[in-house]
């Protein structure tokens, strides 16, 4: 078995030396000591971690479109935040972040509403739990969404986090909880 994960700063390891960025055009590998590499470690299998730092749902939902799973892979996503989205364009994908500034950013907020991004966050995860159905998998959520979906595991969210590094992101403690957790689950599970 591999594990194949998917997700946002929270899966990357944001915070970890190793990984630490100081803008989001200075993305490197996702770092070795996150929860994802522990799980596999606990596990003792090799992995795959395809998070990338402030993803959102529907930039999730494209990375694992585009991912060719191979049948011994169990897929780990961690969704995103719901008011994030992304612009597909010839060029690659324009992040779309709350905090994030200049007019395009603003623009988009002005014409999307809660409601339309929860629904769009919704849309993207249901998806995902179609593409996956005939294979193993485990969805986890850092977000309160309105729409029950079967398979996703609520609390991973911040106010879950038992530590946090200077930048807010869950810390050592909470990454060696996180990756307890998530290793039972898959244990439960099976290969």
């Amino acid at each position: 078995m591999r594990l194949v994960f998917f997700g946002d700063s929270f899966s990357y390891g944001q915070g970890y030396p190793d990984c630490k960025l100081n803008s989001y055009d200075d993305v490197k590998a996702p770092s070795q000591f996150g929860w994802c590499p522990q799980v596999a470690d606990i596990l003792s299998c090799e992995y795959l971690n395809n998070s990338y730092p402030a993803s959102s749902n529907q930039q999730i939902l494209h990375d694992l479109r585009k991912y060719s799973r191979q049948p011994d892979d169990f897929i780990v996503i961690q969704w995103s935040y719901a008011d994030r989205d992304m612009i597909l364009n010839p060029k690659g994908i324009t992040q779309i972040i709350p905090n994030f500034t200049g007019k395009l950013f603003e623009r988009y907020y002005q014409v999307h509403s809660d409601h339309d991004m929860n629904y769009r966050s919704d849309l993207a995860i249901e998806h995902a739990a179609l593409l996956l159905r005939d294979h193993k998998h485990l969805m986890l959520s850092n977000n309160r969404f309105y729409r029950p979906v079967d398979s996703l595991i609520t609390g991973f969210e911040m106010d879950h986090c038992m530590d946090a590094w200077e930048d807010g992101h869950p810390g050592p403690m909470t990454n060696i909880e996180w990756a307890a957790l998530v290793a039972n689950m898959i244990k439960e599970k099976g290969p």
